[in-house]
């Protein structure tokens, strides 16, 4: 079975999750070994061949190896996070993803390019993309260099017609 590959470019952006816990910010990196759990996650990915035997036999290693990277000293106290992983890992459903949520927020960043910076290759690889009324599909690093004008433009409608 083919697996998807992203392919987006590595110098597009970051992200990271933190805690809020009495007036105090702890970002998720202070008490998660988050490069840790990635690389033994990417392990086992390699290990897993979608059968239910192996499914079971992944997540119970993933979840008896989840401890060596959560400092529990460290970890925010009005939140289980090794439950939140299980439950995460286990059951995946959009109820568990937002109670992860509902207790984090998400930071995240984007390098923007301009006339001045664009970078092709990230055009290329980029994993973000404007649809557009003519059915258009736009990368989000091109489209406000080269595009957006042109766009409103072709599809604005004055305000007068519009009401």
């Amino acid at each position: 079975m083919p697996q998807v590959k992203f392919t987006m470019h590595p110098h597009c952006g970051a992200g990271t999750y933190i805690y809020m816990e009495d007036g105090k910010y702890i970002p998720i990196t202070r008490f998660i070994d988050v490069e840790g759990l990635f690389k033994y996650l990417s392990e086992v990915a390699g290990k897993y061949d979608h059968t239910t035997i192996n499914k079971l036999h992944v997540t119970a290693s993933i979840i008896s190896h989840l401890t060596q990277f959560i400092d529990a000293k460290k970890a925010p106290k009005s939140v289980d996070v090794k439950k939140l992983l299980i439950n995460a890992l286990t059951k995946g459903t959009e109820d568990v993803i937002k109670q992860f949520h509902r207790k984090t927020l998400f930071l995240g960043i984007m390098h923007f390019q301009d006339l001045y910076n664009i970078d092709l290759e990230r055009v290329q690889r980029c994993g973000i993309h404007y649809a557009t009324p003519d059915g258009r599909v736009i990368s989000f690093c091109s489209y406000n260099t080269l595009h957006r004008e042109i766009v409103e433009h072709k599809f604005s409608v004055p305000l007068d017609e519009w009401e």
